[in-house]
């Protein structure tokens, strides 16, 4: 029977040079020589390569299964599927598993993880994860390693899982009273909205109020119509005229700007990453919150100066020492949720924030937003695939998706 090794590591790694260093400089000699053997590498990393060739080369590369569906244009879950499928057909010894749990639903999460238990006699596995409640069931053994790619420490799967987590202290919390939180009654108010594309059905009279201070969990699977309803309350979805929302005291079609709508919204989506390429400092990244621009074109108040400042302290000298572009995915995504919040929005949209995040930043994430909630001002709509151990959301809407569009199957408190 094969052995199959876990990789931990934290949001300070990068996963590139991980790779090559697993790969050319035989990292893990001491547990697993591959030195000899050949292996290759399903993650995030090698979709994006995948996607790159397709543009280049205007063809198809692992998309049979799926009708000749481009890389692209599938859902996250598709593009693992096809992906770990097209290197099952491969002779192969080992597979490293990276990123495999994020932007996946439940569903198609456990189809993909049973696909790859019926393989772990065939190949070797190598996962790596940042997550301890992500590690696949048939991992006998755990490396830890630091940023510097040491290892740290090597232990049964047992063992590892039975290691306790430093739990975070938010005592020294940065938060900066800017103003007095606008009041509306309700801030978002939706009355049987129904939208459809090419006459499918996405969203069927589907009706959603949000007061002030509440704190929303919007779950349901990847197709049921979570983007198409945030894209309605943000208000730049031009379906949305026409039907009976009223967005921050303002009814929809009344004349309003998209900018009067989103002057009271705080945003964070996984894809924003991409539109901050240039060489940006922490604090720049930040103060930008302030303006919802991507980047600085007006001179800094000091406020915004020492407010910027305070929330580096708080995330630690890492975040300061780097700039933006050379912090990991997991820290550029920490630094995003400062920026949504840093202006104290009336609602706080977060979608699929957690992605990418470790289990000490997830930790620090989930205590900050649940401080954020428990202040009762700001409302939050979170939306995830992921069930987050500790957030103290208010109410679930769910969305069940139908051959007639989605509806909510229930609201649930969970106080």
């Amino acid at each position: 029977m094969r052995k199959h090794l876990g990789i931990y590591c934290n949001n300070a790694i990068n996963k590139s040079d991980l790779y090559y260093q697993i790969t050319h400089k035989n990292l893990l000699q001491e547990s697993f020589d591959i030195s000899t053997l050949k292996g290759e590498i399903v993650s995030a990393i090698t979709i994006s390569k995948l996607i790159d060739e397709e543009f280049k080369y205007d063809r198809f590369i692992i998309s049979k299964a799926y009708q000749n569906t481009s890389i692209e244009s599938m859902s996250s879950g598709q593009q693992k599927m096809a992906l770990i499928e097209h290197t099952f057909k491969k002779e192969l010894d080992y597979i490293i598993l990276d990123d495999i749990h994020s932007n996946i639903d439940k569903k198609t999460l456990d189809e993909l993880i049973n696909l790859i238990t019926t393989k772990n006699d065939t190949y070797t596995f190598i996962q790596i994860f940042d997550r301890k409640e992500d590690i696949l069931s048939f991992i006998d053994q755990v490396i830890t390693i630091d940023q510097d790619f040491a290892i740290k420490s090597h232990i049964s799967t047992i063992d590892f899982l039975l290691q306790t987590t430093t739990k975070i202290n938010l005592k020294k919390f940065p938060f900066h009273r800017l103003k007095d939180i606008t009041f509306f009654d309700p801030i978002i108010d939706l009355k049987k909205v129904n939208v459809s594309y090419l006459d499918k059905p996405v969203l069927k009279d589907l009706s959603w109020t949000i007061k002030r201070g509440e704190f929303w969990e919007l779950s349901g699977p990847i197709g049921s119509g979570k983007s198409t309803l945030l894209s309605m309350i943000i208000g730049d979805n031009p379906k949305a005229f026409g039907q009976d929302i009223t967005l921050f005291g303002i009814k929809k079609g009344s004349g309003e700007t998209v900018w009067e709508i989103k002057k009271h919204i705080g945003y964070f989506y996984t894809k924003m990453l991409q539109l901050f390429s240039r060489n940006y400092t922490n604090e720049e990244m930040i103060i930008s919150g302030f303006y919802d621009s991507i980047g600085l074109y007006t001179k800094s108040t000091d406020l915004q100066i020492k407010i910027a400042s305070d929330w580096l302290d708080f995330l630690g000298p890492e975040y300061r020492e780097k700039k933006f572009q050379n912090l990991s995915t997991g820290q550029q995504r920490v630094i995003m949720l400062v920026r949504a919040i840093v202006k104290q929005p009336t609602l706080l949209i977060l979608d699929e924030p957690t992605v990418g995040l470790d289990d000490q930043n997830a930790q620090l994430f989930v205590a900050l937003l649940n401080t954020i909630a428990s202040q009762k001002e700001i409302a939050i709509i979170f939306v995830s695939h992921r069930k987050e151990q500790g957030l103290q959301t208010d109410f679930v809407l769910e969305l069940v998706p139908s051959n007639e569009g989605s509806n909510f199957r229930k609201i649930d408190s969970l106080q």
